[in-house]
Parts: structure tokens; sequence; C-alpha cells
């Protein structure tokens, strides 16, 4: 797991809770996204999903869903999607629109391949595959993954 203390974009403009409306300097994932937003995620104290130059969520618009436990944040550049994860939810926004698609397991990491489907690491689940649909599940039982305990993913 890796947490940053603080949030410096390419320009070395760096956001922290003095500058910025971060809750606290503890952040788990930061994307940037087709317009230059950064997008984080904190796990400390308030977990929320926010555009540091913009608004902090701590619950996703007109709907009941808390946003709480945030470790998988991931930006799609071709569809220009944020997608964030908490235990048992996958969660898109796409510049208007929230929607949200129910998952097994505690997703620890989200990449996006070149299809445009999310792949999770879903610990003690194994592996869960979203193509814009539906979500598809590989583990030890149904796939040659050596173990249903994985922590990161990442796509060469």
């Amino acid at each position: 797991m890796l947490l940053h203390s603080f949030i410096c974009s390419n320009e070395l403009s760096c956001f922290d809770t003095i500058n910025s409306p971060l809750p606290n300097n503890t952040v788990y994932k930061e994307v940037l996204d087709n317009s230059g937003n950064i997008w984080a995620a904190t796990i400390k104290t308030s977990p929320i999903l926010m555009l540091i130059t913009g608004p902090f969520m701590n619950s996703i618009p007109n709907t009941s869903y808390a946003l709480k436990n945030l470790f998988a944040l991931a930006y799609d550049e071709v569809n220009d999607f944020i997608y964030v994860s908490m235990p048992g939810l996958l969660i898109r926004f796409d510049g208007m629109n929230w929607n949200t698609w129910n998952h097994q397991g505690y997703s620890n990491e989200n990449v996006i391949d070149a299809q445009g489907n999310v792949w999770m690491a879903l610990y003690s689940v194994g592996v869960g595959v979203f193509d814009g649909t539906s979500i598809s599940y590989y583990n030890t039982f149904n796939s040659p993954i050596p173990s249903s305990l994985v922590a990161d993913i990442e796509i060469g």
C-alpha cells in the first residue's frame, strides 16, 4: 500500500490540508483526468473521493451510498470515466452520472485495460473484470491464478 502525504501535479503544484479541501494528508490514490482535474481517494479520518480543485464528496450524489473505505481508484482515459471501489461496490462517474454495480469482496486496486475493462484485485475473492455491463470473477477454482488473495493488479 502506497500512501502519500500530499499531492503534486505535473507542474509541481502541491496540495495538502492547508491549500486544498483535503480533509487529511493521507491519500491512498490519485488520478489525473483528461481535463487536468486531480481526483484523490483518502482513507484516514473521513474517507472521501474528491476533485482537488473542486468539491469533495463523502457520498454519491442522489443516492444513499456513503463513500467509505476507498482504496481502488482508476481513470479510463478513453471514455473519460472515474472508477472507484469500496467494499462490495464498483462506482463509475462519467462526468454527469454516477452508476453502481455490486461486486464480491474488497477491491484493493482497479486498473483499466485498452478495451476499457476494469480489472479489480479482489482480496480473498480473486480477480474481477467489469466489461461495462457485468463482472466476471476469476479465482483458484476457475482459473490458473495461484491464490485468491489478490492484493494488487497490473496490466502490461
